[in-house]
C-alpha cells in the first residue's frame, strides 16, 4: 500500500488507571439531520486514482457513522468516527476557541490527502488547514491540551464538487500517535484519554446496528450488549492499521485461508485483493466489470485497478470472516449482515456488491482485505491497548441486538 503520508504506529500507554471505573458510551448514528449528503472520507492514506468509465458516482453520508463532541467553545460537533486515521480534524468555519487554547509546538500549518470513497470505493480530497490545541470533550469527560486540525482548503478529486471537506463538521481518528499527520505527530483524542487517566481501560469498543443506530463505548468492555463467544486477535498491522489474520467464508465454508485484514470502519464497502475477489465472485456466479483508474497528480505512476460485482438483490450472500487463536480451537464466523450487503439497486432484481476487488490495499508487502462499516454493522468489535504498552488486541463478538446495538 502506497500511503500518502505516514503509516499508523502503536503507542505505548504506561500510566496507571483510575482507582474506579471511568468509561462513557456515545450514542453513534449513521444519518445526519439537517446536513446535505457529503462525500465521506476514508481514513486509509492510500492512493485512489481518477475513474474512467459508465459507472455511479453517488456519495451517500448515511453509511458512516456519527459521535457527538464539543471542541473548545463548539458544542453539538458530529464528527465522524475512524478507526484508520489518527488526527481530530473540523470544517472550516466550525470551532470557536475556547480561553484555553493554545499555540501548537510545532508546524502550525498541515496538509493531510484522503482516499475519499463513494459508496463503490471511489474519490479522494486533499485537505490543508491550521494546527492549535484545546479542550475536546464527550461523554462527560475532557481531555486537555488536544491537538486539532481546522480545515482551510479542500479539494475533491473524482466526485462531484462538494461543500465541505468532512461528512458533518468533522472527522475523530482513532488509530495510533504514528498515523498523525502533524509535525511532531500528535497524540490522538483516544489515546490522549488514557495518557491523562480519564478512562479504566484503553479500550474502545463499536456497538454499531443494522438500522443505522448504535454506541460507541469508551473505556469499558460492554458485555451486556453482546450475544455468543468473543474472539481476540492480536493486532498484525504493526505501523500501517488496525488488522487481524483471519479466513474468508462462504456460507460457513472456508474458501480463503489466513487472510490480511484491514478493520476500518472509515470506509464504506468491503475491499479485497483482485484474485480474491475474482474467486469469489467466480463462486458465486457474479457479473463482474473491470475499471481502470487514471493516475492522479498526487503520484502519476500508481494505477489502481477496481472490480466490482453484481447479484441478485433478492438473493445476498452469505459471505464472513472465521478467526481461531488455538490450533482445534472452535472458530467463529462472522458474516456480513444481508442488510447491508447491496450497494446500488441497479434494476429491481440487479444490485451492486458492497464486496469489490482492487489491487491498492495492503499490509506491509501483502496484499490485504479491508473490512469496511458494512461488516462492522451488527457486530460488536472491540480495541483494547493495555495501559502496560503490550500488543492492541482485537476482539469480535455479536451484537445481542443486531438492529440498534443496544
Amino acid at each position: 500500500m502506497q500511503l500518502l503520508l505516514s503509516v499508523c504506529a502503536l503507542v505505548g500507554i504506561t500510566s496507571a488507571a483510575p482507582a474506579t471505573e471511568a468509561a462513557f458510551s456515545l450514542s453513534a448514528r449513521r444519518a445526519l439531520p439537517n446536513h446535505q449528503t457529503l462525500a465521506h472520507l476514508s481514513a486509509r492514506k492510500i492512493r485512489r486514482d481518477g475513474k474512467t468509465g459508465n459507472f455511479s458516482t453517488a456519495i451517500d453520508n448515511q453509511l458512516y457513522w456519527y459521535a457527538n463532541f464539543t471542541v473548545g467553545n463548539s458544542s453539538n460537533l458530529e464528527l465522524l468516527i475512524d478507526t484508520g486515521s489518527s488526527d481530530l480534524l473540523l470544517n472550516n468555519g466550525v470551532y470557536v476557541p475556547s480561553k484555553y487554547e493554545t499555540a501548537f509546538n510545532g508546524n502550525t500549518t498541515f496538509s493531510i490527502s484522503y482516499e475519499g470513497v463513494d459508496r463503490q470505493g471511489f474519490g479522494f480530497e486533499t485537505i490543508n488547514g491550521t494546527v492549535q490545541n484545546d479542550l475536546v470533550s464527550a461523554g462527560g469527560l475532557t481531555v486537555t491540551n488536544q491537538t486539532i486540525g481546522n480545515s482551510t482548503s479542500f479539494e475533491y478529486f473524482d466526485v462531484p464538487p462538494l461543500s465541505s471537506a468532512n461528512p458533518g463538521d468533522g472527522i475523530v481518528g482513532f488509530c495510533f500517535q504514528g498515523d498523525s499527520v502533524f509535525e511532531p505527530p500528535a497524540l490522538p483524542w483516544f489515546f490522549n484519554l488514557c495518557s491523562q487517566k480519564l478512562i479504566s481501560a484503553c479500550r474502545f469498543g463499536l456497538a454499531f446496528g443494522t438500522r443505522g443506530v448504535g454506541q460507541l463505548v469508551v473505556g469499558k468492555y460492554a458485555k451486556k450488549l453482546i450475544d455468543g463467544p468473543v474472539v481476540s486477535i492480536p493486532n498484525i498491522g504493526g505501523n500501517s492499521s488496525y488488522a487481524v489474520y483471519g479466513d474468508v467464508t462462504l456460507n460457513d465454508t472456508i474458501v480463503l485461508e489466513n487472510q490480511t485484514i484491514i478493520m476500518d470502519v472509515g470506509t464504506d464497502n468491503i475491499q479485497a485483493p483482485i484474485e480474491q475477489a475474482t474467486e469469489v465472485f467466480k463462486l458465486l456466479n457474479y457479473q463482474t466489470q473491470t475499471l481502470t483508474e487514471a493516475p492522479t497528480p498526487f503520484d502519476p505512476g500508481l494505477t489502481i485497478t477496481v472490480l466490482n460485482g453484481f447479484f441478485n438483490c433478492n438473493n445476498p450472500p452469505s459471505l464472513g470472516s472465521k478467526s481461531q487463536l488455538k490450533k482445534g480451537e472452535k472458530a467463529t464466523v462472522f458474516e456480513v449482515s444481508k442488510d447491508v450487503w447491496g450497494v446500488f439497486n441497479n434494476t429491481a432484481t440487479n444490485c451492486t456488491s458492497i464486496l469489490g476487488g482492487t489491487n491498492g490495499i495492503t499490509v506491509g508487502n501483502v496484499s490485504a482485505w479491508l473490512l469496511g462499516q458494512s461488516f462492522f454493522a451488527g457486530h460488536y468489535i472491540d480495541f483494547y491497548t493495555p495501559h502496560n504498552g503490550n500488543e492492541t488486541m482485537i476482539s469480535f463478538a455479536k451484537l445481542k441486538h443486531p438492529g440498534d446495538g443496544s
